[in-house]
């Protein structure tokens, strides 16, 4: 799964649809547009797709 302006995508091959294919969707990789929930996990930062938290990977509660 991976999030590209606020919006949750399933598969790599969904995002470069939206995107208009390969090469934007590497230059938007490159820029750092691009977040892949499990990179977000190895951080321990919950991440919000639409103003709410959809998954908190912070286990100090």
């Amino acid at each position: 799964m991976m999030i590209y302006n606020n919006r949750l995508f399933n598969t790599r091959k969904e995002l470069k649809r939206y995107l208009g294919g390969t090469r934007k969707y590497n230059n938007a990789l490159k820029k750092g547009e691009i977040h892949n929930i499990y990179q977000e996990e190895s951080n321990n930062q919950p991440f919000a797709h639409n103003g709410t938290t959809i998954y908190d990977t912070d286990k100090r509660h």
